[in-house]
């Protein structure tokens, strides 16, 4: 049934009511594949035939995160991966080990979240490293008491270390674990407020700018509304549950989707596309020691000195060390693992946009992420039938009973 919800979702939140308009959409309908031909014909007939369109591929937009562990250097030949247990043990986190010196330092490091908004042409969001679980020591609860801080840093983004007008500012938060805010919330619930509004809202902002010649500020025809996808955990999900958020989040014309917990593998972009895998390589092998002591490097080492002359962030040397080395090296790391081809994958993989024109949501692709032959076979049966009814409960209720 997930896969059929999944394409009912897609049905009704990736397409909208009346014609093409020339001036957004510049791939016709009849060079598609079929499965997206098949697609269309479908939410038109739940329309009585009227003509339908699809969102832009550069407005479907994916969110996801990953957990990384930061360290000083490189590693050497004979280190290995493992993962963490007991009481270190953390969601997606791996680390490496050796019994010799390496470039880990005997595990001197620190778990770095990276979370990723990509869309369907390939373009990425800032670059946002969460640095989680750190302690009452490290970050004060006087100097900050929602145990929350955001850090800016100039520069942070893909290609600064080359093209010196690249200076596009990323963000590094700091979490203190065990650590509930006044009016309930937990600090990733508001490490994930911060993200939607520095990071998600602006993005789209700025394709909508940048792409379609929208003026921020003013009305935002229908054409240029976006859907985005999360992953569904809790703490994300309750940074948008809430009815003011979502009003604005209506008014900005985005649409937010969840994918199904347990098929993120086979729905999410971000999982689809290789772009986490090469991130988790390349760790291993890039360190800041190869870069110019200047530029983004500059930037990393003042911030962090101020913030430890404040007494807001004090960590030990050796994670200090770690994380600038981590952070000062991601720009080059994200350049090298997230081409536009690599990123645009995920958004074709799960069937969000066609192989032909990557622009139209096709059928076929949807129902293939369904792994099992004869439960595919089974949900087509079940599309054939109970489409339009789906269709109908999807507009009244914004899902579907089992």
């Amino acid at each position: 049934m997930s896969t059929v919800s999944y394409l009912v979702v897609v049905a009704f939140t990736h397409f909208f009511v009346g014609n093409v308009n020339p001036l957004y959409h510049k791939r016709k309908l009849r060079d598609a594949t079929e499965g997206s031909k098949r697609f269309v014909k479908l939410v038109s007939w739940c329309h009585r035939n009227a003509p339908v369109y699809p969102v832009l591929p550069s407005l479907v937009i994916s969110t996801d995160d990953t957990t990384v562990f930061a360290f000083r250097g490189v590693t050497t030949k004979g280190e290995q991966w493992y993962l963490l247990e007991g009481e270190k043990r953390h969601e997606d986190t791996q680390s490496v080990y050796s019994s010799e010196v390496g470039g880990t330092d005997h595990l001197n490091g620190m778990r770095a979240r990276l979370t990723i908004t990509m869309n369907g042409t390939g373009s990425m969001a800032a670059p946002f490293i969460s640095v989680t679980g750190l302690t009452d020591q490290e970050l004060p609860v006087s100097k900050c008491p929602s145990g929350v801080l955001h850090a800016v840093i100039p520069s942070l983004c893909v290609g600064s270390s080359q093209d010196l007008r690249h200076n596009a500012v990323g963000y590094v938060s700091f979490l203190r674990g065990n650590t509930t805010h006044p009016e309930g919330k937990t600090t990733d619930q508001i490490n994930f407020e911060y993200y939607r509004e520095a990071v998600l809202i602006p993005f789209i902002t700025t394709i909508r700018e940048k792409l379609f010649g929208h003026s921020p500020g003013t009305d935002i025809p229908i054409e240029l509304t976006a859907v985005t996808w999360i992953d569904g955990g809790q703490s994300q999900l309750k940074s948008v549950l809430d009815d003011e958020v979502l009003d604005k989040m209506d008014n900005l014309r985005i649409i937010i989707n969840k994918h199904s917990a347990a098929r993120t593998a086979v729905e999410q972009a971000a999982d689809l596309c290789p772009v986490f895998r090469t991130i988790k390589t390349l760790i291993q092998y890039t360190t800041r020691d190869d870069f110019p002591p200047f530029g983004l490097v500059d930037e990393i080492n003042a911030i962090f000195l101020d913030l430890k002359h404040r007494g807001i962030l004090l960590l030990k040397h050796n994670k200090e060390s770690a994380l600038k080395d981590f952070i000062s090296a991601y720009p080059s790391m994200i350049g090298r693992a997230a081409p536009t081809s690599s990123v645009a994958k995920g958004f074709l993989s799960n069937g969000m946009l066609d192989k032909r024109t990557m622009f139209w949501p096709d059928y076929d692709a949807i129902l293939q992420t369904c792994k099992s032959k004869l439960i595919k076979n089974a949900q087509e049966v079940l599309v054939r039938r109970k489409f339009k009814a789906m269709y109908e409960e999807m507009s009244r209720r914004g899902r579907l009973t089992d």
